[in-house]
C-alpha cells in the first residue's frame, strides 16, 4: 500500500478535515458550484519579489488533486480576482502591471476538465 493511501485513510478514519476543507479554510478561493472543486490563491515573497498563484483541487470518488494553473510577479501581495463561471469554467482576473509567469488554458485531474479564461484588469 502506497504512503498517500495510508494517509489518506488514516485522516479519513481520524476525522481530520479534507484538504478542500482545509483550502477553503485557509486560503483565498472559490468552491465549484459541483462542489467536486476548488481554485485557491496562493504566495510567497523572495528578495522583495512577490509571486501570487492559483491552484485547483479536485476531489473524485477514486482520487484527489490538483495542480498550479496561474502564477504572476508583482511588487506587492494582492489578492486575485476570481469565480466559477460553471462546474467546469473559471474566470481569473489579473492586474496589467504584473509578470504572468504560467497562464494554464485547461488543467485536468481524475476525469475532470477545468477551462480557464482570463481578463487583465486595467484599473
Amino acid at each position: 500500500m502506497r504512503l498517500s493511501t495510508i494517509l489518506l485513510i488514516a485522516t479519513t478514519l481520524l476525522g481530520c478535515k479534507s484538504t478542500k476543507d482545509n483550502i477553503l479554510e485557509n486560503y483565498p478561493s472559490a468552491q465549484s458550484p459541483d462542489k467536486k472543486a476548488v481554485v485557491y490563491q496562493t504566495s510567497f515573497e523572495e528578495n522583495g519579489i512577490y509571486k501570487v498563484s492559483l491552484g485547483t483541487w479536485i476531489e473524485s470518488a477514486f482520487a484527489t488533486g490538483g495542480s498550479g494553473i496561474f502564477d504572476i510577479q508583482m511588487d506587492t501581495i494582492e489578492n486575485l480576482k476570481f469565480e466559477w463561471t460553471s462546474d467546469s469554467s473559471i474566470k481569473v482576473v489579473y492586474p496589467s502591471y504584473g509578470k504572468v509567469l504560467r497562464q494554464e488554458r485547461q488543467c485536468y485531474f481524475a476525469g475532470k476538465d477545468i477551462y480557464i479564461n482570463y481578463e487583465i484588469d486595467s484599473k
